[in-house]
């Protein structure tokens, strides 16, 4: 079968999937994108078979809600959203280069809205996580198996030269990439460590624990740097604002796994380790690292307002540095400065900011443990995924604005697009006056 006809053949079981149940389509998002794809994009234009099948979960589940009349929900980002898409549209006017950038965006940005509409109640939310828990701890089994055994057969292995260490082994995933592989990790343990919050015995809670073991040992066989301190941040963040009897637990848990991969694990896998933790204080020796943030420094001091325009950000560096080693800028904020300038940065740092402070906002706000450690825990996983980010170009992977949505829908109404913590506020309120 080509991929043509498979192609076909999903979209009309799809279409029967959605007729019956519209929300089913959100598993198949959770499964296919972290297992198949793990690609930069994923747009069928660019011609991936899961970009195609990605596309068209998202365009079944719009046309149902349409075809229902319901009403697609604003979410706290939308406005800054498209003000960002005007600034790419900008950036491309300029530039007359990289169309499939606003394509691209736009495709985000329905998602995001399709999924936010479509998350009807926590329990909805809470599975689709749990299984983006279970398809993390299976895609880090398979890398594993295939990092010792060499099996499954798949282009999980490859290997690389890196300068602080030599030639070493890493896990790249399905995207042949490590810090693309790395993305799973960082999005996938926090909520691992939820399910160990959430187990309501001490047998599941074991099983989870077992999970974040393979998890964590996928996460440092990728010796992904960016990914290390994303997962540093993400564990400070679910450590300190967890509920209290859980954060001991999970700072237990966590420490002990890591001290059991420093004792069990094979003696390359320690000196490979223990050099990539060393080399992150080593940063600022990173010659192409420093000319990176050097070249997109002087490029936006230039061009503050509107940027070179899309595309032409490895050639603005290479006028100020023409010596450059690596002259692209090699993460999302120094891209979206040297390219579209302030009226791309601004948008994008609301996004940034709204994703974060409206689920902490009503996790503080609200009585319920549960509810508190679920925000925390998308939280943590959005906030590691974004420092990854001031190393890499990561901004440009959909399962990002799913899981934003999925944070969103739990904290805000849907019906009244009015935010839990002020319901709870005006809650208070009521009972202190009646009393």
């Amino acid at each position: 079968m080509n991929t043509l006809t498979f192609f076909l053949v999903f979209l009309v079981i799809l279409g029967v999937v959605a007729l019956l149940k519209p929300t089913w389509c959100l598993y198949f998002y959770v499964l296919l994108i972290p297992g198949l794809s793990l690609a930069h994009v994923e747009l069928p234009i660019l011609g991936t078979l899961s970009g195609m099948i990605t596309l068209v979960i998202v365009l079944v589940l719009l046309i149902h809600a349409l075809m229902r009349r319901v009403k697609l929900k604003v979410s706290p980002i939308t406005w800054p959203f498209l003000v960002f898409i005007g600034a790419n549209s900008v950036a491309f006017l300029r530039s007359g280069q990289e169309l499939l950038s606003i394509i691209l965006v736009v495709y985000y940005l329905v998602l995001h809205l399709v999924v936010y509409s479509t998350i009807s109640n926590e329990k909805l939310a809470q599975r689709l996580l749990m299984l983006f828990a279970l398809v993390t701890i299976v895609l880090s089994a398979l890398g594993i198996s295939s990092y010792l055994i060499g099996w499954p057969p798949w282009a999980m292995v490859a290997t690389f030269r890196i300068p602080a260490i030599g030639v070493v082994k890493r896990l790249q995933g399905p995207a042949a990439d490590p810090n693309a592989f790395a993305y799973v990790f960082l999005l996938g343990l926090p909520f691992i460590t939820l399910q160990i919050f959430s187990a309501r015995s001490w047998a599941r809670r074991l099983i989870w624990i077992i999970g974040l073991y393979i998890g964590i040992t996928g996460l440092i066989l990728t010796f992904s740097r960016s990914a290390y301190i994303g997962f540093a941040v993400s564990f400070i963040i679910l450590f300190w604002l967890a509920e209290r009897r859980m954060k001991w637990r999970y700072f237990t848990i966590t420490a002990l796994i890591v001290v059991a991969l420093l004792i069990f694990f094979p003696g390359p896998w320690k000196v490979w380790m223990t050099k990539r933790i060393a080399s992150i204080g080593q940063l600022s020796g990173d010659v192409a690292r420093v000319q990176q943030f050097q070249g997109a420094w002087l490029t936006f001091l230039d061009h503050p307002f509107f940027g070179v325009g899309l595309g032409r950000a490895q050639e603005a560096v290479l006028n100020y540095i023409p010596n450059a080693i690596a002259p692209y800028p090699h993460n999302d904020i120094l891209m979206t400065s040297v390219e579209m300038g302030l009226l791309g940065l601004v948008p994008l740092f609301i996004i940034f900011y709204r994703v974060i402070a409206i689920p902490l906002r009503t996790a503080f706000r609200t009585r319920d443990e549960h509810l508190r450690n679920f925000l925390v825990a998308v939280v943590a996983a959005i906030v590691g995924f974004l420092v990854q980010g001031l190393f890499i170009f990561n901004m440009n992977w959909g399962v990002i604005w799913f899981i934003m949505a999925i944070g969103f829908s739990m904290s805000v109404s849907r019906h009244t697009n009015v935010s839990i913590h002020g319901m709870l506020k005006q809650r208070q309120k009521v009972d202190k006056e009646s009393n």
